[in-house]
């Protein structure tokens, strides 16, 4: 590991968050780490990797309009080529969906 990425690792204050990464369906979606407390509340297909992002490597959600509900989406992460669509966990279920979610599981 290089010292940069040591550096972008440690660095949350500079502009970099870590996201839980993970795929469902043929989407891949990130969650802010520091507020995952449980992942069993959500399924998903496969739980990828734990990434840095740096805010000047997110675009803002995109607009399609006031037919599509998109308050749940922090932005579009861009890393290594790929997009990762990052959610705001406090918006993507309501308290009792993930009440209900976390009765089932």
């Amino acid at each position: 590991m290089s010292t940069d990425t040591l550096t972008r690792d440690n660095d949350v204050r500079g502009g970099v968050q870590k996201y839980l990464t993970f795929v469902l369906g043929h989407e891949e979606y990130g969650l802010e780490i520091l507020k995952v407390r449980e992942i069993i509340s959500v399924v998903v297909d496969t739980v990828a990797e734990v990434l840095d992002i740096h805010e000047n490597d997110i675009d803002p959600p995109p607009s399609f309009g006031t037919a599509v509900r998109t308050d749940f989406i922090l932005g579009m992460g861009k890393v290594k080529g790929k997009v990762k669509i990052l959610l705001d966990i406090e918006k993507v279920l309501s308290e009792q969906e993930l009440e209900a979610a976390v009765a089932a599981a």
